[in-house]
């Protein structure tokens, strides 16, 4: 673009000097935003002067204008002469949004506001401001006004005015600037009322849909819970309304702040772009540039800082709310006493001063408990003595602390803030020690939403929505918390975590029944969803080795909850409908056996439908809403040529079965496809016929797909590092096959490759699942040889087989973490 009419030899670009920014490594942060801040302010103000120049002075002003321009503004001294033909006269630049704030980033826009007197020639001079912004090219975001449009346009629109708190002038006319920042700050106080709870409304909407900084692997740094936009609603708070930051003052929310601001820096100048979301691949570059040890490092402070921001501005928002409201919304000052030692005072949980905290080991619990419960929060007076004099109980806990933790326990959801806020005094690790091992504790896969210590209070929070209907729901509610307190000791997190709940259980006080099914809880947490998604559950085999590992009927209740729980905390692709009816079926058929009842006949198979398929004959392929069946004349590898046609379409396989007979081959395919996706099935057909007849050669054409992957993909460092190649045999856990399970990087194509060695070596393959942890494949494989368990130094032989083929790199190899199937908890 250029402006009307061209012009003079344009100014020196602003982008070369941006960029010359970027790449200074010497400045960081706030330093690296005072420093970009000072570079556009000054390349502006040029711009502006040579705009002005050549627009030349206002129109000239009779008396009678000139006296109803002093009026309009309001007792602005009598202009001079001088004034009157200066070029900026009713003329101001005004920086809005980061800029006007002075915490640039480098993907930034350059939000501007041109503010004018009435002056008849300002679209010629926002022509020559934003044309110019354009061709450099920079990102912009302008708007020209008057200052009665200004206050049109805040009255109407909250972003408007939300910008006005920003507004700092760069340019032009001295007095209309500083007018311009005068109306944001009357306008504010006339509608803090009004506008206050809009912008809560509002926060609250974005942090539904972006999360919380602390607790997710991926935060998004501006809009999520805990963010840079809740450091600017602390700013409002504090300039407009009487909060304080109070019982957070002393809590490091500046610091907080900082490492957030420079956490978006760091990101934006690796892309160059506007990037709010921290991807697990951008964590390590982001740390090293801070200067931190690494993505482990960056991750913690990070969700401290997010937490300490988060409490602060929920609880300010709290008492803001409390401050709208007034004296009768909050019901007046007087006490309504709660329960022994806490009242109700102007809808805050209140400690009296007359109460001994110290005396009271369970108070804190029952303070927690009461604010969740009533959906008010705690007084600040309360929290500063609960912080300093909430004791550390006894152990075993007197019964009244038991009962109060299990009470807060199963307030969840509404509680987790209590806990939080318990967390952030240092009161809650008084009564959980496990607690300090798995704070802000990363997660550093794509499928856990949470750091640990969120991810336990969602389960928490999930098994307390089913507390009716279990027979122990204290003991579920245990469970929960304490299922993942072992990650993070150097070992198999279930192993450590149920050393960690038995030293718990002992502090509870539990009876010796019950501190035993809370360990088997904890120690056998991954029991149902892995045999589940990893073994025929139609097996009499794994039936009765879930039941022995088990051992009763409470305890496999309370393992199906859990299990649903950790998944559904996990995240959305870690509970599907598919492994809700799989680890159902498998509960159903493992508690038959432990009440003694004979194990119900399996899903036939093959089913009357597909016998008559296969005597239909030929080659045919059906696919149906999430299944694909597959018939033709039998022979080895067909199975791998199916799969590998299906991988050529991006189609992932959570399960295949397989049966031959009379010259037939039958091969079943459940499938993950995503609600809504249509694949081509006449492509996918004719690529499975082709491979199925010779004419596709399958290997090949996966390498020249995943080449073409590869050229288009932007090379990034990868997420996670790739997981190394373990092949294990268990001639034990299935009734008439031996089991062979793969783990290794996975990549598309690779339940193609594994099938390819087994049906090279001569073994059958009677079923497969399928399963993904992070950018991890978890396959398993039943196989037979000439009907039967495979022999030990065969089954030896399969598995270094299979290792050796997938620890050499496949033609065209995908990058570490790109996966093909839906992960799983």
């Amino acid at each position: 673009m250029s402006p009307p009419g061209g012009g003079p030899a344009p100014l020196p670009k602003l982008s070369l000097g941006w960029e010359r920014l970027c790449q200074d490594r010497s400045l960081h942060g706030r330093d690296w935003s005072a420093a970009a801040a000072e570079l556009a302010d000054g390349w502006l103000r040029a711009l502006f002067a040579r705009a002005v120049a050549e627009v030349g002075p206002p129109p000239a002003l009779t008396p009678g204008r000139l006296s109803g321009l002093r009026a309009r503004w309001r007792g602005v001294e009598a202009t001079t002469s001088n004034e009157a033909t200066r070029p900026d006269r009713g003329l101001a630049l005004i920086a809005v949004g980061s800029l006007g704030r002075g915490d640039l980033a480098p993907g930034s826009d350059l939000d501007l506001l041109l503010v004018h007197s009435g002056r008849t020639d300002v679209t010629e001079v926002a022509d020559r401001l934003w044309y110019p912004i354009w061709d450099d090219p920079m990102p912009l975001d302008h708007s020209v006004r008057t200052l009665a449009q200004v206050t049109q346009a805040a009255e109407s629109d909250l972003r408007v005015a939300l910008g006005l708190l920003d507004a700092r002038p760069v340019a032009g006319d001295p007095e209309l600037g500083a007018r311009v920042v005068q109306l944001g700050r009357r306008l504010w106080q006339a509608h803090t009322p009004r506008w206050l709870p809009q912008v809560l409304a509002a926060r609250e909407a974005a942090q539904r849909s972006h999360g919380e900084v602390a607790f997710l692997v991926e935060p998004e740094l501006q809009q999520a819970r805990g963010g840079l936009r809740d450091v600017q609603v602390l700013a409002l708070l504090a300039q407009f309304t009487p909060i304080s930051a109070g019982a957070a003052s002393e809590l490091p929310l500046t610091a907080a702040a900082d490492l957030l601001h420079a956490t978006r820096v760091e990101l934006q100048r690796l892309s160059r772009r506007r990037s709010e979301k921290l991807l697990l691949e951008d964590r390590d570059a982001v740390a090293a540039a801070l200067g931190m040890s690494g993505r482990e490092e960056l991750a913690h402070r990070l969700a401290d800082a997010g937490r300490t921001v988060a409490w602060a501005v929920e609880d300010g928002s709290r008492r803001v709310q409390s401050w709208l409201a007034g004296p009768r919304g909050r019901g007046g000052s007087a006490d309504r006493p709660i329960e022994p030692g806490l009242v109700l005072r102007d809808d805050e949980v209140v400690v009296p001063l007359a109460t001994p905290v110290r005396d009271h080991p369970s108070l804190a619990l029952r303070a927690a408990a009461a604010s969740a419960e009533l959906g008010v929060p705690l007084a600040r007076s309360t929290l500063a003595r609960l912080g300093l004099e909430a004791p550390v109980p006894g152990r075993p806990w007197p019964e009244e602390v038991l009962r109060a933790f299990l009470r807060l326990l199963a307030d969840a959801p509404a509680s987790i803030h209590a806990i939080e806020t318990l967390d952030q005094l240092g009161v809650w690790e008084r009564f959980m020690p496990e607690w300090p091992r798995v704070r802000n504790r990363p997660q550093f896969d794509p499928y856990h939403r949470f750091t640990v210590d969120r991810h336990l209070l969602e389960t928490v929070a999930n098994v307390a929505a089913r507390a009716r209907d279990v027979h122990r729901p204290d003991l579920l509610l245990l469970g929960a918390l304490l299922h993942d307190v072992g990650k993070g000791a150097g070992e198999d997190h279930s192993r450590a975590g149920a050393a960690m709940a038995a030293l718990a259980s002992e502090r509870f006080g539990l009876p010796g029944p019950d501190a035993a099914t809370l360990d088997k809880l904890v120690l056998h947490h991954l029991l149902l969803a892995d045999t589940a998604t990893r073994r025929d559950i139609e097996d009499p085999a794994t039936a009765k080795t879930v039941a022995e590992t088990v051992g009763d009927a409470t305890t496999l209740e309370l393992l199906a909850a859990l299990t649903e729980a950790d998944g559904r905390a996990t995240g959305p692709s870690a509970w599907s409908e598919w492994k809700a009816r799989l680890v159902e079926r498998l509960v159903e058929r493992a508690g038959a056996l432990l009440e003694g009842k004979p194990l119900a006949e399996g899903t036939p198979f093959p089913t009357e439908d597909h016998r008559r398929l296969m005597a239909s004959g030929g080659l045919q392929v059906v696919p149906g809403p999430r299944e694909l069946v597959v018939v033709g004349p039998d022979r080895p590898g067909l199975l791998a040529d199916v799969t590998g046609a299906l991988a050529l379409h991006g189609i992932a396989v959570l399960q295949a079965r397989a049966h031959s007979e009379d010259g037939q081959a039958l091969e079943v395919f459940t499938l993950d496809l995503p609600d809504g996706a249509a694949p081509r099935w006449e492509r996918v057909a004719r690529d499975i016929k082709g491979a199925a007849l010779g004419h596709l050669e399958i290997a090949a054409a996966l390498a020249r797909n995943e080449l073409q992957r590869t050229d288009r993909r932007r090379r990034r460092s990868p997420a996670l590092p790739p997981p190394e190649v373990k092949v294990t045999v268990d001639n034990q856990g299935a009734s008439a096959a031996t089991i062979l399970e793969v783990r290794a990087p996975d990549a598309p194509g690779l339940l193609h490759r594994v099938a390819a060695v087994l049906t090279g070596l001569g073994l059958d393959i009677v079923s497969a699942r399928v399963s993904t942890l992070g950018n991890a494949a978890v396959d398993t494989f039943y196989v037979r040889q000439a009907g039967d368990k495979l022999p030990l130094d065969h089954a030896e032989a399969a598995r270094q087989a299979l290792e050796a083929e997938l620890a050499a790199p496949a033609p065209g190899t995908a990058a570490a973490g790109e996966s093909r199937n839906a992960p799983e908890t």
